[in-house]
């Protein structure tokens, strides 16, 4: 369901999870449903907040009348995400033989990731940069919360895939602050 016409998911090798969000993880046990069986690559935070949100999504799912997926395919998403391979920042992991996966955080949410994949054949290298959602810390010091400070990769990409979901939309500078939304949730 939802999955394009010629893909096959139990010919995947892998996938990258960017960050915890309904929006990027509520649909991987699907994946799983349709045959996937390889291995989950994304930071500690991520799999670990995933591991709790997807019971509680299959939940609201059931309990909206949607069509919830099945426990197996919940359970094998589960087992997945505690064995995920974890790509930490400043760590590469090889992917494959040639290929491999960097990441670097984004201020988004705990643990959100951006992941810069490196392929290297025949002497060439190309890289293709993936942001996942980009979160407004630039600087440590704004936030006084548990959300890494944004950090780009040490080396340019040929190609960058963004996400743009709220580009156009300006941010007010108190949306920003850590401190300024402590301040808030504390009045």
């Amino acid at each position: 369901k939802n999955l394009p016409r010629d893909c096959a998911p139990d010919k995947l090798s892998g996938i990258i999870l960017t960050h915890a969000h309904g929006d990027h993880i509520n649909h991987l046990p699907r994946w799983f449903q349709a045959g996937f069986k390889g291995q989950i690559f994304c930071s500690r935070e991520t799999a670990k907040l995933a591991e709790i949100a997807l019971p509680d999504s299959r939940r609201i799912e059931a309990r909206e009348g949607n069509d919830p997926v099945d426990e197996a395919s919940l359970e094998l998403t589960l087992e997945a995400l505690r064995s995920a391979k974890y790509v930490q920042p400043g760590a590469p992991v090889i992917l494959e033989h040639n290929v491999t996966i960097q990441a670097a955080p984004t201020s988004h949410l705990l643990g959100a990731c951006a992941f810069r994949i490196v392929a290297t054949a025949e002497g060439k290298t190309c890289s293709v940069l993936f942001t996942g959602d980009i979160g407004p810390v630039e600087h440590g010091d704004e936030t006084m919360s548990l959300h890494a400070e944004r950090i780009a990769h040490e080396q340019p990409s040929d190609y960058i895939i963004s996400e743009s979901t709220y580009g156009s939309r300006p941010r007010n500078k108190d949306s920003k602050s850590g401190r300024r939304r402590q301040e808030r949730i504390c009045e």
